[in-house]
């Protein structure tokens, strides 16, 4: 499934229709170098389209199997897996400062999958 294109998730959801889900993993990410100086506005939309856009529209679509899950066995859960350096808080951090630069789409993208979470 290509996270960035809504018709393969659509597709994904058709051919699940029906089936539970207990664990969606949304694991799909990229992460595209560059300062803020040289990230061009395609790269920055690309990251967001597949670390942010990708996830949110794969769990929607996947709802009602979510839910198929949560009514059969109490629970159903969604994972989503990010990266230290879309924390905010970690912008501190001499690490995460390290790659903040070296990552600008990245780590907003990522800081925006934690929002939506």
């Amino acid at each position: 499934m290509d996270t960035s294109d809504e018709a393969t998730i659509l597709e994904a959801a058709r051919q699940l229709e029906g089936q539970p889900i207990d664990l969606l993993i949304n694991n799909a990410g990229i992460g595209l170098p560059g300062e803020l100086t040289s990230t061009t506005k395609a790269s920055f939309m690309r990251q967001f389209e597949v670390n942010t856009i990708g996830p949110f529209l794969v769990t929607r679509s996947l709802l009602p199997n979510l839910q198929l899950a949560a009514k059969a066995h109490g629970a159903a859960y969604v994972v989503q897996l990010s990266s230290f350096v879309g924390s905010i808080g970690s912008i501190t951090n001499e690490t995460a400062a390290m790659f903040k630069d070296a990552l600008y789409g990245y780590g907003s993208s990522k800081a925006a999958l934690n929002m939506i979470t």
